[in-house]
């Protein structure tokens, strides 16, 4: 709160001056071909003078006249003036100026003779005050407190207190310049010392405080005392020159900012190669390079190009202040660590976008300055040029250190390898060797932390890898050997990679789980047809039962081989198979058989299940005959239609009536296998002739049968 009670204070100070002066209601630029002030805007007390008439000279009562000249519309002198002396005379002019404007009765001139009589206000109203007049403030009170809540936030931090300084610096230069850059002709030469003592004492102390500030950021390059020299320097610098040591301005005021930028150029350079295997101070660095780079390029492109072609960017000046909100939210970001993996990939989108634009305007200045063309065709034709050589090698620097070649087979491959091997301590060498060779960190070791997902860690030193039924969880620490932060990309990857490992892991575990239920499915197979059925044989006294028994069990052990393959079997095979089955055990108990050969059953499959229960009914049917029915004639027919497969078989003979009672067990499990068909079987007495028909359906487009062309 102190903070902003001060920055309040600084500006509160600054719009009374700016409202101090006399208010004539005029916005003037300078006309160099006609020598002359042209109108841009009129209001107030000069409402009827019409925007575009050239005022030559300025009268009052009792005063001089005061001819306009170019140095009267100078808005920055630092830049425009060659030396102090001319410094001096374009201060002297604007308190003529200043002291002209607050006559009572002012008279504009025109080089025609025409002449425009105001009376200028008392006070310049705030609410007359121009746009970039407010920008200029506003970046001053905000810059102030970006700097003063990092330092709040790291109070004993070194590179927070220098960019405290640079705040207040901010604070001076840029609200000071704000009453000078937008004032309507003069100011008196006291206000006006004071108000560039601000700007270029503000100027110099926050050149000073950044360049000290690059010598601790993000790590001290030496003893503290050079830095504390630095700024020492740089405001004798300042006292020299208001002292009129220096006699050119080149040396006296634009010198020390070319030198303070070299020397940030410099140490940046050496603190990039100091942090090389300091990720986190790397980035931190990072973020003020971005915001320096970015704001110097928007610099250049908003006041510096539009120049090569003529235009003249005074106006901007003001906005351009803004610039330096983008430095201060870099340097904060920074030492305040925020997000710092996030920073990788943009911050060299941004670097080669500035690279194409450096080339662009050297191209640019080649061609118009070289080869004397024309500032449309150079401009042109460094568009192509710099598309032809910045383009490609932009996309070659891009896949050679942005990109990730990550081949997808090969990791999909180690994932599964990683998935399907069953020893817990091989799956872990395994599953570390595959994120040593992906991310390359300089620490691998086990994690005590909890986190559903792999999650960023410490601003990306580690990322967290969660753990997996039979891996435990690992924390990875600093990327590529040391030499950088883990990203998004990174976690986004890792997430990738688990996830693959989990659905293969699930997919083993579903396999696993089938492949148990199949072999527990064949045991009880094994265990109740042809365990049953080989036992029973062994107790029968006939001969012709005992091998009928066996045959059934081979039967049964050649449905079960063909279930362990896998395979849909054709229906009209299956029936063949059977026909052949029946018609042979039949014979061998003097049973004649009549069952008429089907041609209409081509194309049908039948999986597994559906198959094996049909056949056990049939087979468990046809014993029945054999064993109760005191039969001599079985008939079977084979329907198919419409999705229903009907088998009708009949006897002549009479078991059902006499031994269904006796059999209860065998009539449940026929039942039963014909509603794991989703089927029906019935038994009906044949009241006109002896015997039994037997009726079995099957719906044979449900889930257990599979239909199409064979």
């Amino acid at each position: 709160m102190a903070a902003f009670g001060f920055a309040i204070l600084v500006l509160v100070s600054i719009m009374l001056l700016a409202s101090r002066q006399p208010w004539l209601g005029l916005s003037l630029q300078w006309d160099e071909p006609n020598q002359a002030a042209t109108v841009r805007a009129s209001q107030g007390p000069s409402t009827q003078v019409a925007v575009g008439t050239q005022i030559s000279t300025l009268r009052a009562p009792n005063k001089a006249d005061i001819h306009f000249q170019a140095v009267d519309f100078i808005i920055e002198p630092d830049g425009n003036l060659p030396d102090y002396t001319h410094y001096h005379a374009f201060l002297e002019r604007l308190d003529k100026l200043a002291k002209i404007q607050r006559e009572s009765q002012l008279t504009l001139v025109t080089d025609e003779g025409d002449e425009y009589k105001i009376t200028p206000k008392a006070h310049r109203p705030l609410s007359s005050m121009p746009a970039d007049f407010w920008v200029q403030l506003i970046v001053g009170l905000l810059a102030f407190m970006i700097a003063a809540t990092v330092w709040s936030f790291r109070p004993n931090d070194t590179a927070a207190r220098y960019l405290l300084l640079s705040g207040f610096a901010t604070l001076m230069f840029a609200p000071g310049a704000a009453v000078y850059t937008t004032r309507e002709l003069g100011i008196p030469i006291e206000e006006m010392l004071l108000l560039k003592a601000m700007n270029f004492g503000g100027g110099m102390l926050y050149v000073g405080t950044m360049v000290a500030m690059l010598w601790n950021y993000p790590r001290r390059l030496g003893s503290e005392r050079i830095a504390l020299l630095i700024v020492g320097f740089s405001l004798l610098w300042f006292m020299a020159q208001a002292l009129g040591l220096f006699e050119s301005m080149l040396i006296g005021r634009r010198l020390p900012v070319f030198i303070g930028l070299l020397l940030t150029i410099i140490l940046a350079a050496v603190q990039w190669f100091n942090t090389q295997r300091d990720p986190v101070a790397r980035a931190s660095l990072q973020w003020f390079l971005l915001s320096w780079l970015l704001g110097t390029s928007l610099f250049i492109i908003i006041t510096m190009v539009p120049q090569l072609y003529g235009v003249n960017t005074a106006g901007v000046q003001g906005y351009s202040f803004i610039l330096f909100l983008l430095v201060y939210g870099g340097l904060a970001f920074g030492i305040l660590r925020y997000r710092l993996f996030d920073l990788g990939e943009w911050w060299l989108r941004v670097v080669s976008w500035v690279g194409g634009l450096l080339l662009l305007m050297i191209l640019d200045m080649i061609l118009i300055w070289g080869l004397g063309l024309s500032s449309s065709l150079s401009f042109s034709l460094a568009l192509i040029l710099g598309g032809l050589i910045w383009l490609p090698l932009r996309g070659y620097i891009w896949s050679r250190v942005v990109e990730q070649k990550i081949i997808e087979k090969p990791i999909f491959q180690s994932v599964l390898d990683i998935a399907f091997n069953l020893n817990a301590e091989k799956q872990q060498q395994m599953w570390k060797s595959l994120l040593v060779k992906l991310f390359d960190p300089l620490l691998i070791k086990p994690s005590s932390n909890f986190y559903e997902t792999a999650t960023l860690i410490e601003s990306g030193q580690k990322l967290y890898i969660p753990k997996l039924s039979l891996i435990p969880s690992f924390t990875l620490e600093y990327a590529d050997g040391g030499r950088r932060l883990f990203t998004r990309r990174d976690e986004a990857l890792a997430s990738q990679l688990l996830e693959m490992l989990r659905h293969a892991e699930s997919s083993r575990n579903a396999y696993q789980k089938g492949a148990s239920e199949e072999r527990s499915r064949i045991a009880l197979d094994l265990h109740d047809d042809v365990g049953s059925r080989l036992l029973s044989s062994l107790h029968q006294d006939a001969l012709d039962t005992t091998r009928d028994g066996i045959r059934q069990a081979i039967a049964e052990m050649r449905i079960i081989m063909n279930g362990l393959a896998g395979k849909s079997l054709p229906l009209s095979e299956i029936i063949a198979d059977l026909r052949h089955e029946t018609v042979f055990r039949l014979e061998a108990v003097k049973i004649n058989t009549k069952w008429p050969v089907k041609e209409d059953l081509d194309g049908i499959l039948l999986n597994y299940d559906t198959y094996r229960n049909y056949l056990s009914i049939i087979r468990e049917l046809i014993s029945n005959i054999i064993r109760h029915a005191n039969a001599n004639e079985v008939c079977v027919s084979i329907k198919y239609e419409k999705g229903i497969f009907l088998t009708e078989l009949s006897d002549n003979g009479s078991w059902l009536l006499k031994d269904a009672g006796k059999d209860q067990h065998g009539l449940n499990n026929l039942n039963k296998r014909a509603e794991a068909l989703n089927g029906s079987i019935t038994f009906n007495f044949n009241n006109t002739q002896r015997g039994t028909l037997v009726t079995l359906l099957i719906p044979l487009n449900d889930h257990q049968s599979i239909t199409g062309a064979s």
